[in-house]
């Protein structure tokens, strides 16, 4: 892919595992670079408010959006 981006929900004291929120997404941008989209969805599914946009390389035997956005999995009802 030609580039991904992230996005992570601001929490008080940063993201679950420590780590600054920046140093986080930096991280998961890099990782998004490397790893096969359905992988990338399933953490989106599994990072509460964690999303993803991803910029695909042209190809024209995949159809769809260059862009594709993977949403966060909504949260559970308390």
């Amino acid at each position: 892919r030609q580039a991904a981006w992230v996005a992570l929900p601001a929490t008080p004291g940063g993201p679950e595992g420590g780590g600054s929120p920046a140093a986080v997404a930096e991280g998961l941008s890099t990782a998004l670079m490397i790893l096969p989209e359905k992988e990338i969805a399933d953490l989106c599914r599994e990072g509460p408010g964690l999303e993803a946009w991803l910029l695909r390389e042209p190809d024209e035997e995949r159809p769809g959006p260059p862009l594709v956005h993977l949403p966060a999995e909504p949260a559970a009802a308390a």
